[in-house]
């Protein structure tokens, strides 16, 4: 996995890349693995989103986009990041404090390399 990513979508992209390469991802409908939600972000069963997860939601679908999309596909993708996906999580912020860090974090995946610790926390 990248560790770039720290949390959230590096399973999406660790699966990209598997397909890029020609391996096929699937699922196995009769195993399961139980995971906490949000047990690490200090959210456990609230569906609210706390600071670290709003800033890396928006972060990493960014950075997600620069890694593996390209054309049209980034476009579409880093602007439903602004858009529909910005919207949805505003809906569902634990505090202002969330938003604040949504948006700290679309700019964070904007930067070169993306690197997060750029942008103060």
């Amino acid at each position: 996995l990248d560790p770039d990513y720290f949390l959230y979508f590096e399973d999406l992209d660790w699966c990209f890349r598997a397909r890029k390469n020609g391996y096929r991802c699937m699922v196995h409908p009769v195993d399961a693995i139980y995971h906490k939600k949000s047990g690490t972000t200090g959210t456990s069963g609230s569906d609210k989103l706390s600071p670290t997860q709003a800033f890396f939601y928006a972060r990493n679908g960014i950075l997600f986009a620069r890694k593996n999309l390209g054309g049209v596909s980034r476009a579409v993708f880093i602007v439903a990041q602004f858009s529909v996906k910005a919207v949805y999580s505003l809906l569902h912020m634990q505090s202002p404090r969330a938003a604040l860090d949504y948006a700290k974090g679309l700019g964070a995946g904007l930067l070169p390399g993306g690197k997060w610790d750029r942008i103060a926390r």
